[in-house]
């Protein structure tokens, strides 16, 4: 889970950054967008093959909707960006609810003792 963690971490990251970049070309983010829709999906199926220990085995099943979720959501951020209509995509994506759903479940199984990402050094 941790290493899945991390990918999935560490791409979002990137995303965010390049989604930030002022004057970034709509073309330029939905590759972005398209290529973490993709870890996400991955990312989710990933989490499926993994056995949860019983006690966090609800969280577990709701990280994996959440993740799903987050990545259906981009489909309509990526439509909205192509024809040119909404809001800045920092001011969108954050309130997806996929991802924030995303959050708390990954804070839910942190909470329960679990390591989902490792922190950075």
């Amino acid at each position: 889970m941790q290493v899945l963690g991390d990918t999935l971490a560490t791409e979002l990251a990137r995303a965010g950054r390049a989604i930030a970049v002022p004057g970034a070309k709509p073309i330029a983010l939905e590759h972005v967008l398209l290529t973490t829709q993709s870890q996400l999906r991955a990312a989710a199926a990933g989490l499926e093959k993994i056995q949860p220990p019983a006690k966090i085995k609800a969280r577990h099943r709701r990280l994996i909707k959440a993740v799903r979720e987050f990545a259906d959501e981009l489909s309509g951020v990526i439509a909205r960006l192509k024809s040119g209509n909404g809001a800045p995509l920092t001011a969108v994506i954050p309130g997806l609810k996929g991802l924030k759903d995303m959050q708390r479940a990954s804070d839910a199984i942190t909470k329960a003792g679990y390591v989902i990402v490792v922190p950075a050094k």
